[in-house]
């Protein structure tokens, strides 16, 4: 296989993975159900803004949102114990990486 049918191959193989990943997503009733599930199933923003004709922005501000409430949802029910803390201490991490993915404006 040369490199042309090789990146030709990877390309088929993205596309059958966004179909099958829309799939999944088709009878969910809101847009930030599927943004979330597609978020964890590792597509980036901009992949899942691509997929659902939105922009990577509304994106952003889904997946923001998302980690807000859970990280208040989280502190609320927090009596202080190590594995509440270390829950929030993820949910801060994942906020910062989305922060890192953002393309410079």
């Amino acid at each position: 296989m040369d490199d042309v049918q090789f990146k030709e191959t990877i390309n088929k193989l993205n596309i059958i993975t966004r179909l099958l990943a829309l799939n999944l997503v088709k009878d969910m009733k809101t847009q930030n159900e599927k943004i979330l599930s597609l978020s964890s199933y590792g597509f980036t923003p901009t992949s899942i803004a691509e997929m659902l004709g939105t922009s990577s922005n509304t994106v952003n501000v889904a997946l923001s949102r998302s980690r807000s409430k859970e990280k208040k949802q989280l502190v609320k029910k927090s009596t202080g114990s190590e594995n509440n803390k270390q829950e929030i201490k993820i949910v801060e991490a994942q906020q910062i990486k989305v922060q890192e993915e953002k393309p410079n404006a």
